[in-house]
């Protein structure tokens, strides 16, 4: 699913944000990555995405070898992926429907298709009934569920989550979690970036921390802290 060998990125200004990394993430696993701002959990997630290219080493994503990827197969990688963002990204002229259907649309969906799929995956996150709202109009966890359902809705093999409850509440926190377990249950892949300390510790999930571009742990059933 996941597989990076001797991964280095090196920025245009000398600064060392991946240094050497090997890890392989299996079908199915739910990972949590972890460690301080700087670390380069970001860049991880962009180099995944071939939003950045790699300086030295090779990435595989989802069979894709993305270290030497063509701009123009970029598109058909970012198809096979969701990815959730902690500012959601949302389009604030398009309803809650419009956003999710936006994403059938772009990969080419049929509208019978688009139809039959958005309600369900709308229905799942809990916003069955918030369908023609826009996204001013949501909480701030209405928009991280629509962005959730918006990046499910291609059944896409893995979902990437940058800091998904960086901005909610420990309740809203909670739910968001409990949906990305169910989208776990269901078979897809999922990596999330966080510093939310309570979520990663309650769910015991395999943890991989970064400092200073390295990874210094990879526990199966981990926390975000060593417990003392």
């Amino acid at each position: 699913m996941i597989e990076m060998n001797n991964v280095t990125k090196v920025y245009n200004n000398g600064a060392m944000a991946i240094d050497n990394i090997s890890l392989k993430v299996h079908p199915g696993e739910f990972v949590f990555l972890i460690g301080p701002s700087g670390s380069g959990k970001s860049t991880m997630i962009k180099i995944l995405m071939r939003e950045e290219k790699v300086t030295n080493g090779d990435v595989f994503v989802n069979g894709r070898d993305v270290s030497s990827m063509f701009r123009s197969e970029i598109p058909y990688l970012r198809r096979s992926m969701g990815v959730v963002f902690q500012d959601f990204r949302l389009l604030e002229k398009k309803t809650l429907y419009d956003n999710v259907a936006f994403a059938m649309e772009i990969i080419g969906a049929y509208k019978r298709e688009i139809k039959k799929r958005v309600p369900v995956v709308l229905k799942m996150v809990g916003l069955g009934d918030k369908k023609d709202c826009y996204p001013g109009q949501l909480s701030g966890g209405e928009q991280q569920r629509a962005a959730l359902a918006r990046a499910i809705v291609n059944k896409p093999q893995l979902l990437i989550a940058d800091e998904p409850t960086g901005n909610l509440d420990p309740e809203t926190s909670s739910h968001i979690m409990t949906l990305l377990e169910e989208i776990n249950a269901g078979g897809t892949t999922i990596l999330v970036a966080t510093h939310d300390i309570n979520m990663v510790n309650k769910m015991e999930k395999r943890v991989i921390e970064l400092s200073c571009g390295r990874i210094v742990r990879d526990d199966m059933r981990g926390h975000y802290r060593n417990e003392a």
